[in-house]
């Protein structure tokens, strides 16, 4: 453990290991212990030399392929994603764009020739590159399924990279893949010299090809989830961390991480075939003009995952504000023992969560801190019908179990994190119980600070199950457009009232 957060288990172990094909082959194809062992490695010399891709430049992918659809354009070199799908639109992105968020890029069509004219003028700093209405050098990248090309003047480049060689080279063993298919997308990405991803994760077994030009990657395990202070799932760049700048850190903003050591840096050139395992985040920057191919494959881990959040919860949609806020804090409560393993580490747990994903600390206190009436204030059972506090033991206990067969190195823990904010969407929609309100932790700054990110709402994954055992009536948690100063709220009205 680093920085006293007993839950994060990431620690210095150098950089990247560079290991042969032979030394990771077995039966033509890469061994089952890559898999096992789960951590990133770079491939030289794999058997690629088949592959027509690995000779792909600008002016070949220029000849083959007239225009890029959906070219990413940005005043900034560091393009931070958001999720713009149908499903998150009028929920997430109208939510934060109602406060002043924007997104950091726009999408264009241009033509090849055009992308890669633009990407020359802007690593040599040109007059003639293009600037934006504040006047603004512009920056751009590309990314996309190679099957969009199939039925265009770039079929060949399809061709070439959907050959079977990468699909057998590179095929994820069945136990650690998806179930529910069994394909491997194979995405293109043409950058810029000084494009930069911004730090994230992805679910997926990624083998990352570099064909032309370089990529420096900066890799954190999933364990450093809380030290990079992840955007909440209510945010349209939840998955991405909200420290953008990792060379010169505001502690006092993301003051946890100081809790997780340094990422390792790695440079990939042409040739070089990085494996980086799901949920390791990653930021990457273009080393000059920069061709690649990753081949993704979906983790086993999602299929648990999807279950897990759309299992019923001990909820009910027409609650009161004031039972909607009291159960969400005591469930949550509740969780946090479960996932323990100690009393302290559970009040931790929240603490961490607030202070990561809200930006807004929460001290946790004594319990002979907790003021009002700790039994009445935070009792389900002031509410009918009863049972209901068995009810969430329950369901917490099947909860902690499926979270707890999420793996090792922080995943785990990152997705509980993303089920409380699913639960939180819901519950800061309530309202603080009248009979309290002067000693709830938000109220006085020994607890907590301000609140410091967006807020937004969306439709989440999580049902609600009706409070009765018998009951088969189940409805969507929907978090509607909530404050997240109201989440932090909450939470630490959790810690200060919840732990009985």
């Amino acid at each position: 453990a680093t920085g006293g957060w007993p839950w994060t288990d990431f620690t210095p172990r150098g950089t990247v290991r560079r290991v042969k094909w032979d030394a990771v082959e077995n039966g033509n194809a890469v061994s089952e212990r890559v898999f096992d062992e789960g951590v990133p490695l770079i491939i030289e010399d794999a058997p690629l030399e088949n592959w027509k891709a690995l000779r792909w430049t600008p002016e070949i992918i220029q000849r083959q392929v007239d225009v890029l659809t959906n070219v990413y354009v940005g005043e900034r070199e560091l393009f931070l994603y958001y999720h713009d799908d149908a499903d998150l639109k009028d929920s997430i992105l109208k939510g934060h764009a109602a406060r002043g968020w924007q997104p950091v890029y726009h999408l264009e069509n241009m033509t090849t020739t055009h992308f890669f004219d633009q990407c020359h003028k802007v690593a040599e700093r040109s007059e003639e590159a293009r600037v934006s209405k504040s006047g603004n050098m512009l920056h751009y990248y590309f990314t996309g399924d190679l099957k969009i090309w199939r039925n265009g003047p770039g079929s060949s480049i399809v061709d070439e990279a959907s050959a079977s060689l990468t699909r057998r080279l590179f095929k994820v063993p069945k136990r650690f893949r998806t179930s529910r298919g069994n394909s491997q997308e194979q995405i293109v990405w043409l950058g810029c010299d000084g494009i930069t991803a911004s730090t994230h994760y992805d679910t997926v077994h990624n083998f990352f090809v570099q064909i032309y030009g370089g990529k420096e990657f900066t890799i954190f395990p999933p364990s450093a989830h809380a030290g990079l202070h992840l955007h909440p799932k209510s945010h349209p760049s939840w998955t991405q961390a909200q420290v953008v700048n990792l060379e010169e850190i505001d502690l006092g903003r993301y003051p946890l991480f100081s809790s997780i050591a340094k990422g390792y840096s790695v440079a990939v050139k042409p040739g070089d075939v990085l494996y980086l395992p799901p949920f390791w985040f990653h930021r990457v920057r273009s080393v000059g003009i920069s061709i690649a191919v990753a081949l993704w494959s979906d983790t086993n881990l999602v299929d648990l995952i999807s279950d897990t959040f759309s299992s019923p919860v001990p909820f009910e949609a027409d609650w009161t504000d004031e039972k909607k806020w009291i159960a969400t804090a005591r469930y949550l409560a509740i969780i946090a023992d479960k996932f323990g393993p100690t009393r302290d580490a559970a009040r931790r747990l929240l603490h961490v969560l607030s202070t990561s994903r809200y930006l807004s600390p929460c001290v946790p206190p004594k319990l002979e801190q907790n003021g009002c009436g700790k039994e009445s204030i935070c009792s389900v059972e002031r509410f009918q019908p009863s049972g209901l506090e068995k009810k969430f033991d329950r369901y917490a206990q099947k909860l902690i179990q499926a979270i707890k067969r999420m793996g090792p190195q922080g995943v785990s823990e990152l997705k509980l994190f993303d089920f409380f904010d699913d639960l939180i969407s819901w519950g800061s929609q309530g309202k603080e119980p009248n009979d309290c309100q002067s000693s709830t932790c938000l109220a006085s700054s020994q607890f907590c600070g301000d609140s410091k990110i967006e807020s937004g709402g969306k439709k989440t994954e999580t049902k609600a199950g009706d409070a009765s055992d018998d009951s088969n009536e189940e409805t969507s948690i929907s978090s509607g457009d909530r404050n997240d100063e109201n989440s932090s709220k909450l939470v630490c009205w959790a810690l200060q009232h919840c732990f009985v």
